[in-house]
Formats: C-alpha cells, structure tokens, sequence
C-alpha cells in the first residue's frame, strides 16, 4: 500500500518522480535490516531508467548505497555477465547488492540466487504485456475466436494474464533454492490488497500460505528485521546442536573443535524435510544447471532449476524419474516427462546424458 497501484497511468508523467521517490524511501528501510543481496523487478527497462534518474537528483542513490551495492541488469546479453559479477562482488564485501532488474530478463528467468546471493525479492508492478503491441492483440484475437474456444483454448483476457503472472512468478522464485534456504518476498502492488483471494490465486500456491500484510512500512519493516534475527538463530541453534550430537567423541571435548567441525560439514540443517539419499542426485542437478546456463533456452534451463528446488523437498528416496513426473499423487511438483527421463538416465548411468551435450556448449538434440 506504500506505494500503491504500479499502473502505466502512476508512473508516468508527473507520477513518475512520486513513484520513485516513494520506491527508493521503501527500500531504503528494507536494506537497512535484509542480509545479503536484494533483487528488484520491474515491468520494463524505462522505469527503472526514470527510478534511477530520480534518485539521483534526490539524495536517495547515495543513501540506498549506504546500505547495499546498486547494480542494474543491462539490456541485452553481452553485458550480462559483467552485470554478474558486479552483484556478486557487492554481496562479497558482505554488504550486499541491490539488483533492479525487468520481469522476462536474464535475471528473472534461469538463474538461481541461493542463501546470501539474494535474501529478499521485491517484484514492483505486475508485468503485463503491451496491449498495444500487434503481436499481443493478435494473439488475443486468436483465442477468441470460436474455433479456439472449442479447442479448450484461453479466452485472450485469460492468456494475457497468464502470461504476466508466469513471468511474476518466475521472479518470486529466484530465491529460496534449497530446504535450508529463505528469503523475504515482496508483491509491491496495492492491487494484491485491494483484490483480495482473487488476486491472490495468481500467485503460485507455495507462497500464497505465507502472505501477509502489514498496516504500514515500519510494521513491515519490523516484522522482516525479525524474521531474519529468528531464522539466522534458529539455524545456528539446529546445526550447533545437530553437531555436538553427531560429533566424534574426542572432538566434542574440545571447545574449539566444534567450529572446525562445522567448517568440513555439508550438513541438511532440515533432515526432516529432504532425504539425505538424494543429495547425489540433487547435485548433480545443481551441476546439470549450471552447464545450461552456457547454452540451453531460458524456459528449459528453469525448469531444471526448478524440478532441483522440489526433489530438495521430498522426503523418500528417488528411485524412479518416470513415477515422479507421472500426473496423479506421486507427481512432483517441476518434473515433466523429459526431466522425469533424465533422472532415470542419471540413475542407471550416474551421470546426466545432457551434460556431455552442455559442457561442450551445445543443446541436446530432441
């Protein structure tokens, strides 16, 4: 509500400079208390251009740098990596960066900001398409044609839609990678208020358990400053604990052992909710990933990303991909038949068949 509706009409012309204004006020607060790194997203390129045009007449750039390292996504793809690694330099000094990003970028879309690399997300507006656009009004025209409702096809209001809350939800789930992981998300929108459980369906299902509103900024702000104070404690307190129970004898007597200890672990602070069995396989995920960002589409290369974040979470063993990408009350939540087919590979092979294909920076042929 602190920055109201982010329509075209609020933020541009002489909306433009108050929408701003408020925006870099809000979260300049936030970055006070949020750990590591923060990712902004907007509709397009141009506002963030405007945004940052007014914090710097204002003393708003200055103040937000103060607490985190601006960086901004650069168009197109050849500056991207340099854009990268200036985010993740920030994020090492222990600061942390403040990314502004657009919704259907690079940064939105295949790429994974786990534990400090992103504590928090702030998607600013809700990203629908150009209704001017002629791509988008044929489109629209197409589905509602009576040969494309009775294929079952969306209406063109319905496809419009879905395709500004598939790129909304592509950016919420930037973060927030593995069990142990968490982040603060922001649906910076006052029409997710205003709109009740209707606007709220748009959201993905894991997160619409977890929402909640606040009655002003400082509210807000309190609640997220205690949410990360919590989670950093309780975290401590699990692996501490987790450690002095499985911990050899003769280094539990020394003080000092338990902090070297924890140095050489790679321990799943939450065993109750993922299975130590498919640490392998979720690695070799992570790995199979990573490979992809050098080549494989942006839709593909999130989807293994994806189908990672949801084997993380179960609580058996993995033994079939088939079974878990099969519709019905085994299926997982990310895995579609293709994935499901190269788990079973990994299974019976170790290794991923794509992953020859990736490491010599080709696309494995359909």
């Amino acid at each position: 509500d602190a920055i109201g509706e982010v329509t075209y009409k609020a933020t541009s012309g002489v909306g433009a400079s108050r929408f701003a204004q408020n925006l870099g006020k809000y979260l300049l607060e936030y970055a006070k208390v949020i750990p590591g790194g923060m990712l902004v997203f907007f509709p397009k390129y141009s506002l963030i251009d405007v945004t940052l045009r007014e914090w710097h007449t204002s003393r708003l750039f200055a103040q937000i740098s103060d607490q985190k390292h601006i960086v901004c996504e650069s168009r197109g793809a050849s500056g991207f990596a340099d854009t990268l690694a200036q985010f993740n330099r920030g994020n090492a000094t222990g600061k942390g960066s403040l990314m502004l990003a657009v919704f259907r970028g690079k940064v939105s879309e295949g790429i994974d900001f786990k534990d400090d690399s992103a504590r928090a997300v702030f998607c600013v507006g809700i990203p629908f398409p150009n209704v001017f656009d002629v791509k988008v009004k044929t489109k629209r025209d197409f589905n509602d044609l009576p040969k494309s409702r009775q294929k079952g096809m969306l209406t063109g209001s319905a496809w419009y839609s879905a395709q500004a809350y598939r790129a909304y939800n592509q950016a919420l789930g930037r973060c927030i990678r593995h069990p142990k992981d968490y982040a603060a998300l922001f649906l910076v929108d006052a029409r997710f208020r205003e709109g009740g459980q209707y606007m709220m369906n748009n959201i993905s299902k894991w997160i619409r358990k977890s929402v909640t509103a606040c009655g002003s900024v400082n509210e807000s702000v309190r609640n997220v400053d205690e949410f990360f104070k919590r989670t950093k404690k309780m975290l401590l307190e699990k692996e501490i604990k987790t450690e002095s129970t499985d911990a050899p004898a003769d280094e539990t007597q020394n003080p000092e052992s338990p902090v070297e200890y924890r140095a050489h672990r790679n321990e799943n602070i939450f065993n109750a909710i993922g299975c130590e069995d498919n640490r392998k396989l979720c690695d070799a995920m992570d790995a199979l990933h990573q490979a992809a960002l050098r080549c494989e589409e942006p839709m593909r290369v999130n989807a293994i990303a994806k189908a990672t974040t949801s084997i993380r979470a179960l609580t058996y063993k993995v033994t079939n991909g088939s079974k878990l990408a099969k519709p019905g009350p085994g299926k997982v939540e990310g895995v579609g038949k293709s994935i499901g087919a190269q788990i079973d590979y990994f299974l019976e092979h170790d290794k991923f068949e794509r992953m020859e294909y990736y490491l010599r920076g080709e696309r494995m042929p359909h």
